[in-house]
């Protein structure tokens, strides 16, 4: 063979090259199928599309946009997404777009800046809207390549507007869904529409069950459509058909039962669950329903009018007549949020009204009542009352009649203490410590968590069972003063009791404080953002010094009072009720915090006797 033979004409370098080339062509079309099909099967996917890749801007505010982002920031720097920011009003301190936004490194624009300056838009080929709540100008629709694309909670043109979700349950309907379509300027949820999905809405489903399963359902729907936006066809919304879902406003929330059923009422009830409360009137008093339940037919064998009620002494709930002849049983509820002791104050200040207070006063002067000590400590109530009726209106009233009444009790206690006889002493002791505890709840909240500081923080509307026990034993006492007066006198037990509440108070408070925004007084069913195991402190010592603080104190108080029955009774109760709470929170503790507080369970008790908690061996 020559050796010219040996080297490669031009012909044969151009042959070489091309079939090199068509073969990398091949290979990479073929891994690109492979890739698309991997991601297809799998949950909230990374999609591969090798024809698109699109520059994002999402807008959103609140938990419902969540989802969404969560699915985009997933795809993002993918053959589907090369770039994703984030637009969120900045209203809202617990805005949860933007905190996801920033811990995950996302660059977050405030809505005001987008509207001073839209050229920030111009850039992006996608406006992606999920719950923004602002009408978006025209300039700026029209800054994006393929325009703006919106999620909406239902099956447009049905429930346009805020509250698609809350009338759809209200409304009793059995399917509902999400649309994503295109924005328009100057109205709301009229653009075509490019996609729909429906979901199922059973008659136990509450408002946060359909909330996120909507948000999760429109976020998986907006993706199809970006990947697919070329060939959608755009459907337009018949107007005709068209009903709205407009803000949830207080009306809206009263129950009429003079026109409502059951049925009705209790669907109010479930659009409304976790957002706003059931409202009616009493006596001029608004009454909160803060749980309701549909009644049983044994409950309702009376002929009772729409709007009456009966109490069932074996359940200790209202049972309250509807328009169709059913009832809908109340659980729980408070009037004006305020406790039973609150609204009777209330009542008082009304009938000593300021139009006809110098009339009251004229009145108890000429009969003498002045003449005792105990009407001066009446007319200053009666006094302090209208006082802060005039300096405080709406949630700053019921705080301040709260403390003032804590207060002013408190000062009873020390007149008790310090005046009345050997018999009585130990009850204004008792006294002291009550008002002492309640007062703290609040102020120790105030400092540690103001957050979730509200009226209910006072705890003294905690339980219709709490208000019984403590009935009781005021009603023990007295009975055992006037029968056999001797047992109070006996100033040891007085000081072992407030010993022993001493103890209790300073150890809850001392574990409210160390827990700080951790520390809740309801059971929590879903970790918050700020929940924290605490191990430090007086938890090193105890898993639940708050309870054990508790369960002490209660049972000081009776030895206070010297009450031997009540005692017992407290003993028992505090023991099962706190038994049962500790098991319950627990399960949560685990679920929240898994091995850490499995690891903590080991190595710290729970600090009542007998209470083991929730274990995983249980």
């Amino acid at each position: 063979m020559s050796k010219k033979a040996l080297v490669p004409s031009t012909y044969d370098l151009d042959l070489f090259i091309y079939k090199q080339s068509v073969k990398m062509i091949f290979k990479h079309i073929f891994n690109n199928r492979i890739l698309l099909r991997i991601s297809i099967s799998s949950n909230y996917p990374i999609i591969r599309n090798s024809s698109s890749h699109f520059k994002v801007l999402f807008f959103g505010t609140d938990n419902f946009s969540l989802p969404t982002l969560k699915l985009l920031s997933r795809n993002n720097n993918s053959e589907l997404i090369s770039c994703l920011e984030v637009v969120t009003s900045l209203k809202s301190l617990r805005n949860p777009v933007k905190q996801y936004a920033n811990e995950n490194q996302l660059i977050v624009h405030s809505w005001e800046d987008v509207k001073k300056d839209h050229r920030i838009c111009h850039s992006f080929d996608f406006g992606l809207v999920v719950s923004f709540g602002h009408l978006i100008p025209e300039f700026i629709i029209n800054s994006f390549k393929n325009g703006m694309l919106n999620v909406h909670a239902s099956l447009l043109p049905k429930y346009r507007g805020a509250s698609p979700i809350i009338y759809a349950l209200k409304d009793h309907q059995n399917m509902s869904g999400v649309t994503v379509m295109k924005i328009e300027p100057k109205k709301f949820d009229v653009g075509d529409i490019l996609a729909k999905k429906e979901v199922l809405i059973n008659s136990d489903t509450f408002m946060p069950q359909l909330h996120d399963e909507l948000a999760n359902v429109g976020a998986e729907l907006l993706i199809d459509c970006i990947k697919n936006h070329h060939s959608i066809k755009p459907l337009k919304q018949d107007n005709n058909n068209a009903t709205y879902a407009p803000k949830i406003t207080h009306e809206f929330c009263k129950v009429r039962w003079n026109e409502m059923t059951a049925m009705q009422i209790f669907d109010l009830y479930r659009a409304l669950y976790s957002f706003k409360h059931l409202t009616t009137e009493f006596r001029k008093h608004q009454v909160k329903f803060l749980e309701i339940a549909r009644a049983s037919n044994s409950a309702q064998n009376d002929d009772r009018k729409a709007g009456h009620i009966k109490f069932c002494w074996k359940s200790k709930t209202l049972f309250v007549r509807c328009i169709d002849g059913l009832d809908v049983e109340i659980i729980k509820l408070s009037i004006g949020k305020i406790s039973v002791i609150s609204f009777v104050i209330s009542l008082l200040v009304q009938l000593f009204g300021i139009s006809e207070f110098g009339e009251k006063i004229a009145l108890l002067i000429n009969e003498s009542i002045f003449s005792s000590i105990y009407s001066l400590f009446i007319l200053y109530f009666i006094v302090l009352c209208l006082i802060l009726t005039i300096c405080f209106k709406s949630s700053d009233f019921q705080i301040a009649i709260r403390a003032a009444i804590l207060g002013y009790t408190f000062g009873i206690a020390l007149f008790i203490i310090f005046t009345m006889n050997e018999n009585y002493k130990s009850f204004g002791i008792y006294l002291a410590f009550l008002t002492f505890f309640h007062f703290s709840e609040y102020l120790v909240i105030s400092i540690s968590h103001p957050q979730s500081l509200n009226i209910d923080s006072f705890m003294l509307n905690h339980s219709l069972q709490y208000e019984i026990a403590a009935v009781s034993s005021w009603i023990e006492f007295f009975v055992e003063v006037y029968y056999f007066p001797e047992i109070k006198k006996y100033k040891m037990i007085w000081l072992l009791g407030a010993t022993i509440c001493f103890f209790g108070e300073v150890l809850r408070k001392t574990a409210m404080l160390t827990a700080k925004k951790s520390f809740h007084h309801l059971v929590q069913f879903q970790q918050s953002e700020d929940h924290k195991l605490v191990t430090n402190g007086v938890y090193n010592f105890f898993r639940h010094p708050s309870y054990v603080g508790w369960f002490y104190w209660s049972i000081g108080t009776q030895i206070i009072l010297a009450n031997p029955i009540c005692f017992i009774l407290y003993l028992i109760a505090s023991w099962l009720f706190f038994k049962e709470r500790i098991y319950m929170e627990e399960i949560t503790l685990l679920n929240f915090f898994g091995q850490e507080y499995r690891d903590y369970q080991l190595r710290t008790p729970t600090g009542l006797p007998f209470i083991k908690g929730y274990t995983i061996d249980t």
